[in-house]
This record gives C-alpha cells, structure tokens and sequence, in this order.
C-alpha cells in the first residue's frame, strides 16, 4: 500500500510504513526523494485520511487553525489624520475588507488597528462619551468622516458665485 504512495523510509530505500526519524516525534518522510514539509502534511491527509501520518490522523480543526493563520490579500496601511487623506483611506478600507472575507463583527477590529497613535487618541476624543471599544463599526467611521469632512460655508460660496466674471473665451 505504501509502495503505491511513494512513501519510502527515511533511513533506507525500502519501501515500508513510516516511523519516527527525529526526536521530537516528527515524522520523517521521503517521497520522491523529497521530505515532507507542513504543506505536503496537509495534502497527504486531504488525499488518504484514513493513512496514519506517523502517529497522527487527519483532523479538521488543522484545517481551521491554517485557514485562520493565512494572512491577507493586499496591505492596507496605517492611518495617520496629519499626513493622509480619510476619504482615501476609508475607500482602501472597504476595499480590503472585501477582499478579504472579514466579518462584519471584525471590522471595528480591522480599522483601530490600522490607526496610528495620534489618530487613536482623536477617534478616542471625538468619541469621548463612549469608549471606543463599545462603539460600532459605523460610529467610528462617522466620528472620522465629520470631523474630516471640511463643512461648507453658504457665506463664502454665495461670495465665489457674485465673484464670478465672464471670460472672452467663455459662451453665455
């Protein structure tokens, strides 16, 4: 059976079930005169399940803990408020936390820990009656997006607009 795999013992070229090479317990392979790495495990154990792997079986909360441990698609960056712009930044934000699959109850998680010291401490202050790790997801973007937002002034738009001079170039 194992002949068939290409599994082959570690200390000479028979072909035999596999045993312990090392003394931690780890077992030792060779297959193709390859050793087996964490990656080849885990293929050996979606492929043949019912095959003991040196004195361990397939599991299925392995697959759990790698899946949790992969890391994520593309980077996202910290947030400084002094030398970048919110919109940006919170545009770069919703993007990847789409890529990525993250939950909505990780989003909170996901933006405080991309803020630098500076723009912690203004979202702590903006949001000062509440702490910042009982507020929602749409708090704390709403907190950053009125505070980053410049309000408008009526008073300096009614001025640009009486302001306003036809050019020689420009039609009526």
């Amino acid at each position: 059976m194992y002949a068939e795999l290409g599994i082959s013992c570690v200390k000479c070229t028979c072909v035999q079930a596999p045993r312990r090479a090392c003394a931690r317990g780890r077992p030792l392979l060779v297959s193709n005169k390859l050793t087996f790495e964490l990656s080849a495990r885990r293929l050996f154990f979606r492929r043949f399940p019912n095959i003991p792997f040196g004195n361990e079986r397939w599991r299925p909360d392995i697959e759990e803990e790698n899946k949790m441990s992969s890391s994520f698609i593309g980077t996202l960056g910290c947030f400084d408020h002094k030398t970048m712009d919110w919109t940006i930044f919170y545009g770069r934000l919703k993007m990847f936390l789409e890529l990525n699959d993250i939950d909505e109850k990780k989003h909170c998680a996901a933006l405080l820990t991309n803020l630098s010291e500076d723009s912690y401490r203004l979202l702590c202050n903006l949001l000062h009656p509440k702490t910042i790790e009982n507020a929602k997801f749409n708090e704390l973007v709403d907190a950053f997006k009125t505070h980053f937002t410049p309000k408008r002034s009526t008073f300096a738009d009614r001025d640009k607009f009486y302001e306003a001079r036809k050019v020689d170039s420009e039609s009526a």
